[in-house]
């Protein structure tokens, strides 16, 4: 929240009690507040990638590991759709950075199901 601009927020609702507890279980037995942005928000990314911490075999490693566990990665190169072959066949040098979203409600933000993850690539 800290990193919303408030300039960016079309509405606000707030979810009391049964409302609450309708929609989103449990986890909101104290309520919910739910906030609808203008336009296209992009969330901040649960983690980046620094060209310093980027190793030459990235993206094979990437898929030896499963770096999305059980749940399908979605790889962007600078906001744009990419398989990951497609992706293997960079020279890692030419990265900016990496940012990773690994929540899904931040997937579902960029307009990925929510149990995806996804690997958006900045290049310089």
């Amino acid at each position: 929240m800290s990193r919303l601009n408030p300039q960016h927020i079309k509405s606000l609702t707030v979810l009391k009690n049964e409302a609450a507890l309708a929609i989103y279980g449990a986890r909101a037995a104290a309520g919910a507040i739910l906030i609808q942005t203008k336009g296209k928000f992009n969330p901040y990314p649960d983690y980046t990638l620094t060209p310093d911490e980027i190793p030459a075999n990235l993206f094979t490693l990437y898929e030896q590991h499963k770096f999305g566990g059980e749940r399908t990665v979605q790889y962007l190169l600078n906001g744009k759709k990419r398989k990951l072959r497609h992706l293997q066949k960079m020279n890692t040098e030419k990265i900016q950075y990496i940012r990773v979203y690994t929540a899904g409600m931040k997937a579902a933000q960029l307009g990925y199901s929510g149990g995806s993850v996804v690997v958006n690539v900045i290049t310089k």
